[in-house]
């Protein structure tokens, strides 16, 4: 569904079955509100949050009038959930972190390169849950070649930037984002590998009412870029791929999630590209 000027879904919490000849299946079921241009945000919230299908409804004296959406796999695309990265788009890791690694002679790129290059840790541990002291032994071999006895200590802590818990760790613009998207009526979730620990650190932030569903390699023993690890995100959001917005710091994570159908978007730090492609999908808040 192409995204008008003005024009908001407010309301995915409803949902109805339709039979066919082909038998049952579930459809989502949105309320569409036109709420007018320029509104201010808190008026554009609060209509969001109390418009009803069918209906109309007055805000500042200003009559809105909604209709029914029916959001399903024969219905345009529209975008009811924004799904995102931790490690890289709402956590980086912060200059206290680098200072420690320095002591091994390591620096910012071994750190991607265990992370993010063609034989990062968190692939040699897909398909199976796993926690940090599963991982040391993966890096521990790396690094004994070139650090020796030190070895260990030093993937430790590597290791140790899943669980950091510096609060200046967390990205504040895009904890404001997610707020604001999901003050917005949509669906927000969260889609990272990394071990069971960083749950069981940093999820709580996230899940106390902003993030509506999470998925995460360690814990779930499903990653990226896995087609199984989108599927149930997907599934745990109550959507479609399509239906779903994909944010990555990782391009191989971003192409395997438009393979499958989402749209998304491949974050190196700006935000204000990112709000520009949401905005472009049809993304309003």
């Amino acid at each position: 569904m192409a995204s008008v000027r003005g024009t908001d879904i407010v309301d995915r919490r409803h949902s109805a079955r339709s039979s066919s000849g082909l038998g049952h299946h579930p459809l989502q079921v949105a309320a569409r509100v036109r709420i007018p241009y320029g509104l201010p945000s808190r008026l554009r919230r609060t209509t969001r949050s109390e418009a009803r299908s069918g209906g109309s409804l007055s805000v500042s004296g200003l009559r809105c009038r909604t209709t029914l959406l029916i959001v399903g796999s024969d219905a345009p695309d529209a975008v009811l959930g924004v799904v995102f990265d931790l490690g890289g788009v709402l956590r980086r890791p912060q200059p206290g972190f680098f200072g420690r690694i320095e002591r091994f002679g390591l620096d910012r790129d071994d750190v991607l390169e265990f992370f993010m290059g063609p034989d990062a840790v968190e692939a040699q541990m897909a398909g199976r849950k796993f926690r940090i002291v599963d991982m040391v032994p993966i890096v521990e071999r790396r690094l004994s070649t070139r650090l020796g006895e030190q070895a260990r200590e030093a993937a430790r802590t590597i290791l140790s930037v899943y669980v950091d818990p510096d609060p200046a760790a967390w990205t504040e613009p895009m904890l404001r984002l997610v707020n604001d998207l999901h003050d917005a009526g949509l669906k927000v979730g969260v889609l990272t590998n990394g071990p069971a620990d960083v749950g069981d650190v940093h999820f709580p932030r996230l899940t106390d009412g902003v993030v509506d569903a999470t998925v995460l390699s360690g814990r779930d023993g499903v990653g990226k870029p896995m087609a199984e690890s989108y599927g149930l995100i997907v599934n745990r959001l109550g959507l479609v791929a399509e239906q779903c917005f994909f944010v990555d710091d990782n391009a191989h994570n971003v192409d395997a999630a438009l393979r499958l159908g989402m749209t998304g978007h491949h974050y190196t730090g700006e935000i204000s590209r990112l709000t520009d492609a949401l905005r472009a999908a049809g993304v309003d808040w």
